[in-house]
């Protein structure tokens, strides 16, 4: 049998605090939605300047509009270009061209409201920080779980 020892009047055992965590919450923008709807209006301007050039040749050739040049010039304009373009077009036996100019305006219209709502409807991200003292400058160790399609984990950043 082992005797444990009498307390102490006025002594008592006492461990060091423990770090809590702290969660901060911290909002950016959405890059799934950015980065496709930056891809969508470029390559629909580009592929709309480039399916404006023979276009305009043909415009030019057949007599089809006057205005080849006024028509190859408002391609370079993203958004609005291609929808004047296929104005251009609309009503003529070339049908093609009307619909192709049509695809490219939506294409550039769809990518604009993607990187729009990326940046509006943000997401939150959650840090836990962990204070080591209590001094507003003391060391802090942050600690941020991350996950993606083909990994996962934490990653971990002190500041002093």
């Amino acid at each position: 049998m082992t005797v444990q020892p009498a307390p102490q009047p006025g002594v008592t055992a006492y461990g060091a605090p423990q770090p809590q965590p702290r969660e901060v919450r911290h909002s950016r923008m959405r890059w799934g939605m950015i980065v496709p709807g930056i891809i969508l209006t470029v390559v629909g301007w580009v592929a709309n300047w480039i399916t404006a050039i023979p276009g305009a040749i043909e415009m030019d050739l057949d007599d089809v509009n006057p205005d080849a040049g006024r028509y190859f010039g408002w391609q370079w304009v993203p958004w609005i270009g291609p929808f004047v373009g296929a104005g251009y077009w609309a009503g003529t036996s070339y049908d093609g061209y009307f619909g192709v100019h049509l695809l490219w305006g939506i294409m550039q219209t769809s990518g604009l409201l993607l990187c729009i709502l990326g940046t509006v409807l943000t997401e939150e991200e959650v840090t836990y920080e962990y204070a080591l003292g209590d001094a507003p400058d003391a060391p802090r160790l942050a600690v941020t779980p991350f996950a993606s399609e083909s990994s996962g984990g934490l990653s971990a950043r002190l500041t002093f």
